[in-house]
């Protein structure tokens, strides 16, 4: 799964993350994720993983393949997902997640908080 938060016209954290199956994380923290600006790498404990594969179970991921943000909110911050399960890919798009994957944008911009992180210096790729 990869993530991006982007700016808006306050102190939105922007920043990418990428977390893999087995709960490898890289983070490059762009602005307002202090203290970890730049690129990092850590693991998920267990607890975070089977927190976050809970999330995705109940987030109705398939409903969300042909779901279009219906309005256009200037002052928040733009949210992009690239998830990969069961042989399927999903990209979303949006600047108001719908209610059933909140949690899931709440985990993800929370998570670095809770992940030992350390520096990258091979500066992950996130595609």
């Amino acid at each position: 799964m990869i993530f991006n938060s982007g700016y808006c016209l306050g102190s939105c954290p922007v920043m990418k993350i990428d977390i893999d199956s087995t709960g490898k994380y890289y983070k490059e923290g762009i602005r307002y994720s202090e203290p970890f600006i730049g690129s990092f790498k850590g693991q998920l404990s267990k607890g975070m993983l089977d927190i976050l594969n809970y999330i995705l179970q109940h987030s109705e991921l398939k409903k969300m393949h042909f779901w279009k943000q219906s309005s256009v909110v200037f002052d928040a911050s733009n949210y992009n997902l690239n998830i990969s399960y069961n042989d399927h890919k999903l990209l979303i798009n949006t600047n108001e997640p719908p209610l059933n994957i909140s949690d899931l944008v709440s985990f993800l911009l929370g998570s670095y908080k809770n992940v030992a992180l350390a520096h990258d210096d091979n500066k992950h790729s996130f595609e």
